[in-house]
């Protein structure tokens, strides 16, 4: 029956009875009855009119409904009637529910949303794998790549990329050093993109004198060429060469991992193809699954190829295989990000836990208060089904105005996030993912509902329980909940979820800040910055590199203020390692030889770091490409490798990509260790080069400063323009500052662990001065006869603060053990945990029960303070 004609269907049956009532009426006074005695022998007669309705309700099969909107009419009115506790619980939701919602947006925009491809689950990178090397997501030689695309069985096609080959932009405008990627002619096809404006690549576009072509992302289309639709067939500089702009790629089409401006065709060289390019391993391998086939069938073949190539190059394959990703996984795996979502997320869970136990605890004390209203309800006829549902629908509608609260207060919680995510250029690129979506709020939803099941479910039974008889006899002054077993249990558990929640985050916070800042072994404020990339075919020829140097470097000594100037071919915490040689030590194979940080310095590096000398001697201009070859270390690489013998004067080979033969370095100095890395403070064995030796197209300049470092800045710009005007200068800025970009993670996910700590903290103090002043409220009667019999304020006063210190040991000694774990599960997310956690785990629990018996003692005291009289006049 339609429900929407209840009012008519409702004014027919009370006509139907008025009718049946009507003609017996008429009967009994055919019979000689008077009027208004036969009208009260057919009510007798018809019997409960109101019960006859009821059950042609319950035959209508919308009653249910009916039922269910006089539910929800009665809940708006008793928490309408009640609103400091309405308040009270629904933000304590909120709370949780935004900080879940907040983080979920996170995880949504990095983790579940798919990549901007056709078809994205088919779409999937073949990478390298090496057990023995700890390598999971390796790139492939050119080599491999030919061979693997001709024995290809499961892929419909296949495009390799050189993903990160970032280019210098030179041009009408200011130069620039943006993000390239050059890829062969099928990459746009296997991923099932077109451009919005020209063309791809076409084939043979991606071999040698053909590849002078570029696509332009859309936002440099918009940001250096105005939005010019004219733009195709125009001239591109890209690193002092001329290309043809052929398309435009769409705004949509956004890989967060490469950030890519610009596409060249990748175009492999006798270089890519020689024998020893195989331990280079520079490209990585992008394909689309043929229909039908599966990943793991894909991965099963592109084992066997990997197989067949160890066989085939011993020398260079040995312990390599292959690996098949999708191409969501493989940008989730290389932005290393889920490890660290899972553990924020399973943090607000832990909150919304907390407060889901607040509210529990919250009606549970309420429907004491209530007892005696339920106990009417059950001894009129209402099932204990009916009552619990109806508390049940008291609590969604608590869980709905929490929900909806939270989500406002996450609408302002995801901008806080977005505004923190902006310490570099990769996360500031995908900054813009998080965003509350649809994905979003059907979460907000769901866990609105789930909250409201989670506190409002047991305390509606136990609540329902209570034997109405019983509960009449006593007035509804007490009964079953009074014992406060139930309350002192969901306390506990509250205060055993903060120990443990504010354990974890306790380690973590101590975990990154070991990675941050720490001992460096020279200044890094006074220290400023550029990186410069002579990338140009100006700078092809090594002596030309060396000039350009020297220039500059003349050219910054001459800004005022500065102390000493060098060049190295890294930021000194961005040193890469490579492997190397011991001459008189025994050859073993590439793979089995030890490795170091490297860096390539011009002599004065280490004065413009302020780094002393140990022993031997420094570089030299002398130490040039015509002089004998020669190398300087730390002190851990001469503990390490040397032991208690002299290291000066001794010889080491460092591992070159273009050839195996060994060039063979004389020791002459040593330096004290410094931080080489980003991360702990690492005593790695370093190994440092004379630049004016290798000559590296990757030029970082060093320029210490006696006063304000950033006031240099637009100096040092100046003095390299004042050199090649063409020539794109980066990020200018101190040591302190570049580390600072890096650490940024770790700042927000320390920041973000303490908030979600403080607030269980919060929440569980909350929770036991909650019971504890509820209790002392429901005892008042029985402390005020006890202090009239004789009762010492300080024994009234014991005895609340021994209950309540007993629960909150317990309760901590549990979330103690089940914080015992912790440091072995954080050692299997995250590489190098060093973090013990003992103190942590001593002072965590002395700090929750310091704070605890604080928030006992208030009430307590209270208690004691109680005036007998007072509190029997008020029973």
């Amino acid at each position: 029956m339609d429900f929407i004609r209840r009012h008519r269907v409702e004014r027919e049956l009370a006509q139907e009875v008025e009718s049946h009532l009507e003609e017996k009426v008429a009967d009994l006074m055919e019979a000689g009855m008077a009027e208004q005695e036969a009208r009260q022998k057919a009510n007798r007669e018809f019997g409960n009119a109101a019960l006859y309705k009821e059950a042609s309700r319950e035959v209508w099969g919308w009653v249910w409904l009916e039922t269910l909107l006089q539910d929800l009419r009665y809940a708006l009115r008793v928490l309408s009637g009640n609103p400091g506790f309405t308040i009270v619980a629904a933000t304590t939701l909120a709370l949780g529910i935004a900080v879940n919602t907040s983080i979920f947006s996170v995880f949504s925009g990095w983790v579940l949303k798919r990549p901007a491809v056709a078809d994205p689950d088919r779409v999937v990178v073949v990478v390298s794998t090496n057990t023995k090397r700890a390598v999971e997501r390796g790139w492939i030689p050119a080599s491999d790549f030919l061979a693997w695309r001709d024995g290809n069985r499961v892929f419909q096609n296949l495009a390799v990329a050189d993903v990160y080959h970032d280019v210098n932009l030179t041009g009408a405008r200011e130069s620039e050093r943006i993000p390239g990627m050059r890829v062969s002619a099928g990459y746009f096809e296997v991923l099932g993109v077109r451009p919005m404006l020209g063309r791809t690549f076409l084939p043979g576009e991606d071999q040698p004198g053909r590849s002078r072509v570029v696509v332009l992302s859309h936002a440099i289309w918009q940001r250096r060429f105005a939005s010019d639709p004219r733009v195709i067939g125009k001239t591109v500089a890209l690193d002092g060469e001329t290309y043809v702009a052929i398309g435009v790629m769409p705004a949509e089409f956004r890989l967060s991992l490469f950030l890519t401006q610009v596409w060249t065709p990748l175009a492999f060289s006798p270089k890519d193809l020689a024998p020893q390019a195989r331990d280079s391993r520079s490209f990585l391998i992008f394909a689309r699954l043929k229909a039908g086939v599966t990943i793991q069938q894909a991965r099963a073949a592109m084992g066997t190829l990997a197989r067949r190539a160890e066989q085939n190059n011993p020398a260079s394959e040995k312990g390599w295989g292959a690996n098949v990703l999708t191409l969501q996984e493989y940008s989730i795996q290389e932005q290393n990000v889920r490890a660290g979502l899972w553990l924020l997320i399973t943090a607000v869970s832990l909150v919304l836990s907390i407060a889901c136990v607040n509210v529990g605890n919250l009606i549970l004390a309420r429907g004491s208060a209530r007892q005696r209203e339920i106990a009417i309800r059950r001894a009129l006829g209402a099932g204990r089904s009916r009552v619990i549902r109806q508390l049940l629908v008291e609590s969604l509608l608590i869980a709905a105005l929490g929900g909806a609260a939270g989500l406002l207060l996450a609408y302002w919680g995801v901008d806080v996030l977005r505004g923190t995510l902006h310490f570099n250029e990769g996360v500031s690129a995908i900054a813009d993912d998080v965003a509350l979506d649809g994905r979003v709020l059907a979460f907000t939803c769901l866990i609105s509902m789930a909250t409201a099941l989670v506190f409002g479910l047991a305390p509606a039974i136990r609540v329902s329980a209570a034997d109405p008889q019983s509960t009449l006899r006593q007035g509804g002054r007490s009964g079953d909940l009074r014992r406060g077993w139930g309350r002192s249990a969901l306390v506990g558990a509250e205060i055993a979820l903060a120990v443990l929640l504010v354990s974890g985050a306790a380690l973590m916070i101590k975990a990154f800040s070991q990675e941050m800042g720490g001992d460096y072994g020279y200044d890094p404020e006074r220290v400023l910055t550029a990186d410069l990339q002579l990338t140009s075919v100006r700078y092809q020829d090594p002596l030309r590199r060396v000039a350009f140097v020297r220039r500059v470097m003349e050219k910054l000594q001459a800004l005022p203020g500065v102390e000493a100037v060098a060049v190295s071919d890294a930021i000194p915490f961005d040193a890469g390692k490579r492997t190397f040689r011991i001459q008189g030590q025994p050859l073993v194979p590439p793979a089995d030889r030890p490795g170091a940080r490297y860096g390539s310095v011009t002599p004065g590096y280490f004065l413009a770091l302020g780094v002393p000398l140990s022993q031997g001697r420094a570089f030299r201009e002398t130490d040039a490409d015509a002089a004998p070859p020669v190398a300087m270390i730390n002190r851990a690489f001469a503990r390490r490798f040397f032991g208690g013998q002299q290291s000066i004067g001794r010889y080491i080979s460092v591992d070159s990509r273009e050839s195996d033969e060994p060039i063979w370095r004389e020791i002459v100095g040593i330096i004290p260790d410094v931080k080489a890395s980003f991360g702990p403070k690492e005593n790695d064995p370093q190994i440092y080069v004379p630049y004016l030796q290798i000559r590296s197209a990757d030029v970082a300049c060093m320029v210490r400063v006696a006063g304000d470092p950033n006031a240099l800045a637009a100096g040092l710009r100046r003095a390299v323009w004042s050199v090649d005007p063409d020539q794109p200068v980066g990020e200018v800025g101190t040591i302190a500052h570049r580390v600072q970009q890096l650490e940024g993670g770790d700042r927000v996910m320390n920041a973000l662990l303490g908030v979600f700590a403080a607030m269980a903290l919060m929440l569980a103090v909350v929770g036991i001065y909650g019971v504890v002043a509820y209790t002392v409220a429901q005892r008042k009667h029985e402390i005020g006869i006890r202090m009239a019999l004789g009762a010492q304020r300080s024994r009234i006063l014991w005895s609340m603060m021994g209950n309540g210190t007993l629960l909150a040991t317990v309760s901590a000694g549990i979330g103690l053990g089940a914080s015992a774990p912790l440091p072995g599960i954080f050692a299997a997310m995250f590489q190098q945990w060093r973090v013990h956690g003992a103190a942590i785990f001593l002072y965590v629990p002395v700090l929750l029960l310091g704070v605890v018996l604080v928030a006992i003692y208030i009430p307590a005291s209270r208690a004691a303070r109680t005036d007998p009289m007072e509190a029997l006049r008020y029973e």
